[in-house]
Formats: structure tokens, C-alpha cells, sequence
């Protein structure tokens, strides 16, 4: 499907003309105001994509740290969006539809970085994974020998990729009682852009896989941002420290034990005089109690 030709890159030409005569009938009688509000919302969430990971991004680093953040979920999430740009711009659909798909997938790979670096696990294996990775995607969504039955199917299988992309990440907060190191804004302007994709899709693409997909990241980023307001302000939950404990413990048992206090009195004869000092006016004490 080619992109229609748009007047002000919001308006067909037939809509157009009744803006320009203010036909206010004729614009909602020829579903003009459905056409704009869909133009509306999918340029309002390809400007949202340069910001959508940017709170994760800071959160990351001013904790110096990526606790929370599902690695299966990001990744999957990663190859998702380069699927998702390779379909739409290759059917040469209009760029309202999918113009965020590359600043989020860029954005998505900064934070992969970022968790492989504050996880100690930024070596080279991880940085060639995350080179060839970028290089496949880039070669699947702009290369015409990159074959496009490929990408439909990639593209039709995308449900299944949506659900397990999400899926571990709302296990590990459900398991945690936390979200962790997620942002809530990230999460919701989520949750929000797949809500308007969504609309969009239905109004511009109108094809059942597209609109299933959008639905099913609908119906996950929604459980997540849920997942916001049931933890909110709760603390990850940090299994006691069983080390600390039996060292502990062992402290303990060795201060109470009369043999290690022999020793130690020996090791510091100030202590052991104190002792005796206190021992022998105890027992006078009790002599003198008794002889009463």
C-alpha cells in the first residue's frame, strides 16, 4: 500500500477542500476527523520516540545501576521494533504509522549497553552480540536482498514476540514486588504510544495482523503500567544475608565461650586484674550476705 498524497502532511486533498471552505459537514460526513486525529496521534508518538526511553536511560545511570530490567525482555523488544520498521517502510506505508521504530530501537540498544556495563558483563562477547545485532537489523529493514518473505513472516509471527517481551519482565516485577530500576514515565508514555498505534493502525493500515499485534502490546504494557500503581513506592525485596548471619553467630558463640575468655585475658593482663578485681568483691558479698 503507497502512502496517500497529503495537504500540511495532515490532510487528503478531498478533506482538504472542506477545510478550506469550511464545510464542517462535508469534513465529518467523509471521516476527515478520524483521518486527522489518526495523523495527529502517529506524528504526537514519532516526536514521543525520541523520548521514550530517555527517562530509563537516566534513571540507569543516576543509579548506576539496571536492577529490574529484564535483558530477555529489552532484547526481544529491540528486534521487535527492527521488524516492525522493516515491514511498514518496505509496504511503503505512511511514516506516521512507524516513524519512531529506529530512535527506539537506537535507544533500546543504548540501555542492552548500559545493563551489560553496570552488570560487570561488557565484554567482548556482549559488544560483538550487540554490533552484529545492530548490523542485522539495519541490513533487514534497508536492503532489498534482505528478502521480504522474511520479514512477513517475522512480522506475522510478532505477536508471539510482543507477549514474551514483556512476560518476563512483568514475572521478575510480579516475583519482586518492585519495578526496580524501570522508569514509571517510560512505562507510560509505553503504554500510552501503544494505545495510539493502535488507532492508527486501525484507521490507516487496517489489516488484521497489524491491529493484533498493536492490540497485544496494548493488553502487556498496560499490565506493566498497572503493575506501577500496585507497587508504587514498595522497595525490592533482598533475601537476608545468610553469610552475615552464621558470622554473626559464630561471633557470638565465641565472645560466650569460656575458654576464649581464658585466652583473651591471658593476651591482656589489664583484663584479666579487672576481673579478679570484680570476682573477689562478689564473693565477699556473698560471704558477708550469708553471715547475716
Amino acid at each position: 500500500m503507497s502512502s496517500e498524497e497529503l495537504v500540511w502532511l495532515y490532510f487528503t486533498p478531498k478533506c482538504f477542500e472542506h477545510v478550506r471552505v469550511f464545510d464542517i459537514n462535508g469534513f465529518l460526513a467523509e471521516g476527515c476527523l478520524k483521518k486527522f486525529l489518526s495523523k495527529f496521534l502517529g506524528y504526537g508518538v514519532t516526536l514521543g520516540g525520541f523520548a521514550l526511553k530517555l527517562p530509563q536511560i537516566q534513571k540507569v545511570i543516576s543509579a548506576q545501576s539496571a536492577k529490574g530490567l529484564s535483558v530477555p525482555s529489552l532484547a526481544i523488544e529491540t528486534f521487535n521494533w527492527a521488524v516492525t520498521g522493516a515491514y511498514f517502510s518496505r509496504q511503503n506505508y505512511p511514516i506516521s504509522t512507524y516513524g519512531e521504530t529506529p530512535v527506539v530501537f537506537m535507544q533500546n540498544m543504548v540501555l542492552l549497553y548500559l545493563i551489560f556495563q553496570y552488570q560487570n558483563q561488557l565484554d567482548f562477547l556482549h559488544l560483538a552480540g550487540l554490533f552484529l545485532g545492530f548490523l542485522l537489523c539495519a541490513f533487514m529493514v534497508t536492503s532489498p536482498l534482505f528478502p521480504f518473505a522474511i520479514v512477513s513472516y517475522l512480522y506475522s509471527s510478532q505477536m508471539i514476540f510482543v507477549l514474551s517481551s514483556k512476560i518476563p519482565q512483568i514475572w521478575q516485577n510480579y516475583s519482586a514486588k518492585s519495578t526496580g530500576q524501570l522508569a514509571f514515565l517510560t512505562s507510560c508514555m509505553q503504554f500510552a504510544g501503544a494505545c495510539s498505534r493502535l488507532f492508527t493502525t486501525i484507521q490507516e493500515v487496517n489489516e488484521f495482523i497489524p491491529i493484533a499485534i498493536w492490540s497485544s502490546s496494548v493488553f502487556v504494557n498496560g499490565i506493566i503500567f498497572a503493575q506501577f500503581l500496585l507497587y508504587w513506592n514498595q522497595p525490592q525485596s533482598v533475601a537476608p544475608n545468610v553469610n552475615a548471619v552464621k558470622s554473626d553467630d559464630a561471633q557470638t558463640s565465641k565472645t560466650n565461650n569460656p575458654q576464649n575468655q581464658m585466652n583473651d585475658m591471658k593476651k591482656n593482663p589489664q583484663e584479666k586484674y579487672e576481673r579478679s578485681k570484680y570476682y573477689f568483691k562478689k564473693s565477699l558479698t556473698l560471704q558477708t550476705m550469708h553471715f547475716c
